[in-house]
């Protein structure tokens, strides 16, 4: 009778360690993975997001109106009568470029005229896919730029561009063609810095029409606003200290897209910034033709930030720099926990993240529900797979994701690395698994009720003798 005990003990032992460790749990949701594959798996998912603002502006045109013109020629007569200015007409034209640049703002009046332009002002910054079917996240200050915020811009580009030599050429080149006369290169230099302070100061924006693009992998801004992917806004908040969302949707193809984590990151937790950091102090430095690159920074989570509008801000030692803004905030099983918004100025060390949280106000008011989708798991299953050096399973993968999402900029790349290495014979892609044993693992939870009551049964049957009466020794 004790081998009946054995039995039914070890059969019940074999089921509890079974139940206990299912097959096929390695690398679902929650389990930690290197900064490099959750880096390689989500950047199909995050893109440069341009606001490119079509500005209508206007600055003073200073001119010399006829009181000043009067005033100009009773100081040139009061000059020949002293004899410092030959009384010629080659003279004449030489003191009046002199006393002009020497003191503009005595000679030219600003109440007249304003010179009127269209330029571009750039907004650059990052998102990403949230549904497969485009819907994307990104900060609403990528998206949406106040009077001020584009009137600094446009001073910054006017600051810029009056201290460039053309700028300088240019007045020398209008003076001297009104005054038929040379202008020395101090002269001009003189004037053209009087009428960057008057341009500066006098800068008003009229009128802002900004048009919405996005792109995939590394990119200029002018390359953004011809070649980009157009996008239009669904839903928004305010910049921080509001809160700082906006929704977007891209109307062309499939896309992949990042699964949102369920909970929000503890103290102390890892983080993984991805974005287009510009690599410069303000967002004026951001010129039309600097290539933006995705990039990864590693971070932790160091406390939280209370803001005026009812949220929590989280704060992190992963660096962000202006670029960065709307891209997404991973844990290290690159599930998204929040959008990289704002950093830390003053004494605050830390930069931070709006919590994915705050975001399903903004996705909900837009009726999108985050999904990451087929694609996005089959894009990251096959970076798994090509980073084990499953280069032929991960080529299979890799060709259905091609297929299906025409914008993805690496997917190429993978097809064609993972061709080589199985030509090279690096391939490790082990053997199939057999019907029986992909039936088993589809079908775990059933099969492991019906042992349970198998094992019952045979429990059971053991202790039968037991249950009438008798012995364990039989007798």
């Amino acid at each position: 009778m004790g081998s009946r005990w054995a039995l039914a003990w070890v059969f019940v032992c074999v089921f509890v360690a079974l139940s206990a460790c299912p097959p096929g749990t390695a690398g679902t949701a929650g389990s930690q993975l290197p900064p490099t594959q959750i880096f390689e798996s989500v950047k199909p998912a995050v893109v440069l997001v341009e606001a490119a603002q079509s500005v209508n502006w206007s600055v003073p045109e200073p001119s010399i109106d006829q009181s000043k013109a009067g005033q100009l020629n009773e100081r040139l007569l009061a000059m020949v009568r002293a004899g410092t200015v030959a009384p010629n007409q080659d003279a004449l034209r030489r003191a009046t470029a002199q006393l002009i640049t020497d003191d503009p703002g005595s000679w030219f009046s600003l109440a007249g005229s304003r010179y009127r332009r269209t330029d571009t002002v750039y907004l650059v910054g990052s998102g990403f896919f949230v549904t497969e079917d485009g819907y994307l996240l990104t900060n609403a200050h990528v998206v949406q730029a106040s009077q001020e915020d584009v009137k600094r811009l446009l001073v910054g580009g006017v600051t810029q561009g009056t201290a460039e030599q053309a700028f300088v050429q240019s007045v020398r080149d209008g003076l001297a063609q009104g005054l038929q006369t040379q202008v020395t290169d101090q002269q001009a230099s003189k004037l053209a810095r009087w009428l960057s302070g008057v341009y500066v100061s006098d800068v008003q924006v009229e009128s802002v029409r900004p048009t919405y693009r996005i792109a995939f992998g590394s990119h200029s801004p002018k390359e953004i606003e011809i070649q980009g992917l157009p996008v239009r806004v669904v839903a928004q908040g305010s910049p921080v200290p509001g809160k700082d969302v906006a929704v977007l949707k891209a109307d062309a193809g499939l896309h992949v897209a990042l699964p949102l984590a369920a909970q929000p990151p503890g103290q102390g937790a890892g983080l993984e910034v991805v974005g287009y950091p510009c690599g410069c102090q303000t967002a004026e430095d951001v010129g039309p033709d600097k290539t933006l690159v995705p990039t990864l920074t590693q971070g932790s989570v160091q406390g939280e930030l209370p803001m005026p509008s009812g949220w929590l801000a989280t704060g992190t030692n992963a660096r962000m720099e202006h670029g960065n803004s709307g891209g997404p905030a991973l844990d290290r099983s690159g599930s998204v926990v929040g959008l990289a918004t704002f950093r830390g100025g003053g004494s605050q060390t830390y930069n931070f993240v709006l919590p994915i949280a705050v975001t399903r106000e903004f996705t909900k008011q837009a009726h999108v529900r985050p999904a990451r989708g087929t694609l996005g798991e089959r894009y990251t299953r096959a970076v798994s797979e090509y980073r084990q050096q499953h280069y032929r399973a991960a080529l299979a993968l890799f060709q259905q994701v091609a297929k299906l999402d025409a914008h993805n900029p690496y997917v190429a790349g993978y097809v064609d690395s993972s061709n080589r290495a199985i030509a090279a014979g690096r391939d490790r892609t082990p053997p199939p698994t057999p019907d029986y044993l992909r039936w088993l693992l589809a079908y775990w939870p059933y099969a492991l009720i019906g042992f349970w009551a198998l094992g019952a049964v045979v429990a059971a049957v053991a202790l039968r003798p037991r249950l009438f009466g008798r012995s364990p020794t039989g007798r």
